[in-house]
């Protein structure tokens, strides 16, 4: 009989490796194995949070077809098919399996005589989706213009919000088309009673937003509305704690120069003590801080 003192190093290992083998089939065959004896962890494996989206999300087969059929007609800008689904009884005011409020699949879809049809129809002008974005909301990012008109006029809040407190008008300031037509729908925006200061859960202010944004143009209309140039973000800003500070940190010369016209505090510090004048220094952009120093900057 061979023993272990007999057998190369190797072929020890290999024969622990097939006994560990057998163990484990033995284990699974009488109901034992690692899922009666999970690893206990502070957070979900891959696995588990797969498995746990995959039980929250709703299968097609769950939803209305009729529901789904009405979100691609109105993505699809099919307009006939969205009148025979309505026609049908389809909510106009039903989200998808994904949570989604068919109105936002018709922004997506950018017409706005869809969109008069289904809010004619019963669909809430300020519904949202699990990201708490409404229809303005996206519209207001995307450029959309004539559907931002429409939704106001249907009643949509000016001042909506997504759950990290962006609002349309912030979304406005940084994204979607040339600055004229941006402008333009800011204009809408304020005029419908938008706050030119809001900020979001971060303490960013719609200026702060536009000016990360490198919109230089869209700072100085949001200046000459009463964007407070002075108000401060909170300690998990990324770009620092005022406008001048964010402009500072991008090197923005012109931007820099308006606000310290429009009375911007200079020497304010962040929550970490840094000033527009150290961030600017970090960014090595010379002008700026040849600029913010002969206007008094001291640290």
């Amino acid at each position: 009989m061979l023993t272990k003192k007999h057998l190369h190093p190797l072929a020890t290992v290999l024969l622990a490796i097939i006994a560990l083998g057998i163990t484990c089939v033995a284990a699974k065959a009488h109901g034992f194995g690692t899922e009666s004896h999970p690893v206990i962890s502070n957070s979900p494996t891959q696995e588990q949070q797969g498995r746990r989206k995959t039980q929250q999300r709703p299968s097609a087969t769950d939803q209305n077809p009729d529901i789904e059929a009405l979100a691609d007609a109105a993505r699809g800008r099919d307009i006939g098919t969205v009148k025979e689904l309505l026609a049908k009884g389809v909510d106009a005011n039903a989200k998808t399996r994904y949570g989604t409020p068919i109105l936002l699949d018709a922004v997506g879809g950018g017409s706005s005589e869809i969109i008069e049809l289904l809010l004619v129809k019963g669909a809430d002008v300020n519904a949202k989706d699990k990201q708490g974005q409404s229809a303005l909301w996206y519209a207001a990012w995307y450029g959309m213009g004539d559907i931002v008109q429409v939704l106001l006029n249907k009643g949509a809040d000016a001042n909506t919000s997504s759950s990290d407190g962006r609002t349309a008008l912030m979304r406005a300031a940084i994204g979607g088309k040339a600055d004229g037509d941006q402008i333009n729908m800011m204009k809408l925006l304020l005029d419908k009673g938008a706050d030119v200061n809001a900020q979001d859960k971060a303490g960013e202010s719609v200026l702060m937003a536009a000016i990360n944004a490198g919109r230089p143009e869209r700072v100085r209309f949001l200046v000459e509305k009463g964007a407070d140039v002075n108000a401060k973000a909170g300690p998990d800003a990324q770009f620092g704690a005022t406008a001048l500070m964010n402009a500072a940190y991008w090197g923005q010369i012109e931007v820099v120069k308006l606000l310290l016209a429009k009375g911007a505090d200079i020497n304010a510090k962040g929550h970490k003590g840094e000033t527009a004048l150290m961030l600017a220094s970090q960014g090595k952009h010379q002008q700026v801080i040849e600029m913010l120093r002969k206007a008094g900057a001291t640290k």
